[in-house]
């Protein structure tokens, strides 16, 4: 009924009633990047600088990003998320790393695990030719 239309935007927090156009969340001011990188003194750190066009107010933009060998082409890219607080990249950084290093050592300890599992099994010997 006519209702339902009403319930459905009333159960969304960005209706507040007042117009159909009320409906859509804000979708923000446009930015223009002004420049990328890699942060100096910290390792798989970039940087991207945003402009906003309305006012010209400059955002920096920090995300963990590094590459390592696998994946369908080589090559594989772990990135975190984008975020303005540098604090939160090397966080991100910091438990991709840790990660890494755990799989790294599980993998060790299995082929350890698997050598000496093939040592002390007995060799099978050949069927006899009767």
């Amino acid at each position: 009924g006519v209702g339902g239309g009403q319930r459905a935007r009333a159960a969304c927090p960005a209706w507040d009633g007042r117009s159909a156009g009320a409906s859509r969340p804000a979708t923000g001011a446009m930015a223009m990047v002004r420049g990328t990188g890699r942060l100096q003194g910290e390792d798989h750190i970039i940087f991207l600088d945003k402009v906003r066009a309305g006012d010209g107010t400059l955002t920096r933009m920090y995300q963990f990003s590094m590459e390592v060998t696998g994946g369908p082409n080589g090559m594989r890219r772990l990135k975190g998320k984008m975020t303005t607080n540098l604090e939160q990249a090397k966080k991100d950084r910091d438990l991709c790393l840790k990660t890494l290093q755990q799989a790294e050592e599980r993998m060790e300890r299995s082929f350890a695990t698997a050598a000496l599992s093939n040592e002390s099994s007995p060799n099978v010997s050949p069927k006899s030719t009767r």
